[in-house]
């Protein structure tokens, strides 16, 4: 399983002005609970990840595995294209 990386605060920033140039705008409370979120799931894995997805989706999965079987029909019911 591949992690997207966590930024340094140079390239945030670099990133946040790129966002900043285009238009966009930055709410540094936006910021901190996105940082709580990411210090969550890095302390707690995959306990946060199921916790998080109760909270903001208002349920709770048993598992964050997908069952083989399903992962399998889902393949199969792809268009190739």
């Amino acid at each position: 399983m591949e992690l997207l990386p966590i930024v340094s605060y140079e390239q945030r920033a670099e990133r946040l002005a790129a966002l900043w140039a285009r238009g966009g705008t930055f709410d540094p409370e936006i910021e901190r609970a996105v940082q709580e979120i990411l210090q969550q799931v890095q302390q707690q894995g995959d306990a946060a990840l199921l916790a998080l997805t109760e909270r903001f989706d208002g349920v709770r999965p048993p598992s964050l595995r997908v069952p083989e079987a399903e992962l399998a029909a889902a393949y199969e019911a792809m268009d190739p294209s």
